[in-house]
């Protein structure tokens, strides 16, 4: 499917959207290529926009030809993603990694997944890091290089 096609569905589904929440929902594609489509589906008046303070927000018909399958969060990646959120507030972000992933790895929605992943880095962004002695001794799985 066309990107095209793709940000007029999402439109379509979302309207009232504002750029910034197609980029965000559309994490597929780049920010440069999604702003080049919404413009050109509102020139070629598949698109309509409405002015909202400083942003535009964009409505528009679902294509023809096109239908657009909603996808419900299952059951299994919300108790990961709980779980997570659990184990991240009481400071253990290592296992909140771990079980990112295995939730990333359940997960069949492709926005769904790039968010986990987006919620795994953030995580590991809080997470202290390992410690290297003076004696060269590191645990395992944290080897850093060699030694002097």
């Amino acid at each position: 499917m066309s990107i095209l096609k793709t940000v007029q569905m999402f439109i379509a589904m979302n309207p009232g959207s504002t750029t910034r929440d197609i980029i965000e929902g559309l994490t597929q594609f780049s920010q440069d290529r999604l702003q080049l489509a919404v413009c050109r589906l509102h020139g070629s008046g598949l698109a309509t926009r409405k002015r909202a303070g400083r942003q535009f927000r964009y409505y528009a018909e679902p294509p023809a030809d096109c239908h657009f399958e909603v996808f419900e969060p299952t059951p299994e990646v919300s108790a990961l993603m709980e779980t997570a959120k659990g184990l991240e507030s009481k400071g253990l972000f290592h296992r909140a990694a771990t079980i990112y992933m295995e939730a990333f790895s359940v997960s069949a929605i492709e926005s769904e997944r790039a968010a986990i992943l987006a919620e795994r880095q953030r995580c590991l962004g809080l997470a202290k890091p390992s410690v290297i002695t003076e004696d060269g001794c590191y645990l395992a799985g944290r080897f850093a290089g060699g030694t002097k």
